[in-house]
């Protein structure tokens, strides 16, 4: 299908050449030079990624307020105001939820070094398995009360979730071609999933590359493999800012790129 792998390369050069990424919440994990804090601001940013992209923007930047320059250390040595962190709040999320999930990620940290260990079923292919363990050591620490919005927080792909802001970190972190990062160079891209949220999914409904009537781990999952074997690309999480672009243009009624 080379008019689809045409219209996506296009859609996908469009992203970059328009700069869409300096309002992405990659910009900040982009902003350190460490590994760990790259990796570290990663998850937090593409975790709290839902809504409008100022508020989010604003968030990010207090909550990184609040960790300090080494975002990493301060989250391993407990050293940041907890009390202050308490009163944040993004939409349902709540200080005591981010506080669960910096706990999770300081035991990830203290044990093993950095945040890759807590995926490493992703080496093998299996990123649902990766996402599910992630999911698993960070609910564990969960009390009753606050399963519910952790399980929002950080997806359970035994749910069904597209675990769209999961992927979106997971190819931050894989991918090798800028602003994505690279730093996890024992996975593969070939193992990544599309991130899809409702623009993508729009725009893959719109392409044919799938038969779901919603943006489920199921649609991720068949978009992925399609994009995959129709572009013959080892690569097709590349694809899902193209994807999301593309989406964008059909929510407003813009005009597409010819197929």
């Amino acid at each position: 299908m080379p008019d689809i792998k045409k219209v996506l390369d296009t859609y996908r050069t469009r992203w970059i050449q328009e700069g869409w990424y300096n309002d992405d919440p990659i910009q900040f994990p982009l902003q350190y030079d460490s590994r760990e804090d790259k990796e570290v601001v990663g998850i937090l940013s593409a975790l709290l990624a839902w809504g409008r992209r100022d508020i989010i923007a604003n968030k990010m930047r207090y909550l990184l307020e609040l960790l300090g320059r080494h975002p990493a250390q301060s989250i391993i040595k407990g050293t940041y105001d907890r009390c202050k962190l308490e009163q944040f709040k993004h939409r349902i999320y709540k200080g005591r939820h981010i506080l669960i999930l910096l706990d999770a990620l300081a035991e990830l940290m203290a044990k093993y070094g950095t945040i890759a260990k807590g995926f490493e079923k992703l080496q093998d292919g299996d990123i649902t398995g990766a996402m599910q363990d992630f999911y698993n050591l960070v609910i564990k620490r969960t009390p009753k009360s606050d399963e519910r919005i952790i399980t929002h927080l950080v997806p359970d792909p035994s749910r069904g979730s597209a675990c769209k802001r999961m992927t979106m970190f997971l190819r931050w972190m894989v991918r090798r071609e800028y602003p994505d990062m690279g730093l996890w160079t024992k996975f593969s891209p070939a193992h990544l999933l599309i991130s899809l949220d409702v623009h993508a999914w729009r725009a893959a409904k719109h392409l044919g590359l799938t038969k779901y009537a919603n943006p489920s781990l199921k649609a991720a999952v068949e978009v992925t493999r399609n994009v995959s074997e129709m572009l013959s690309s080892e690569d097709p999480a590349k694809y899902d800012v193209a994807l999301w672009l593309m989406g964008k243009d059909l929510s407003e009624k813009k005009s597409l790129v010819r197929l």
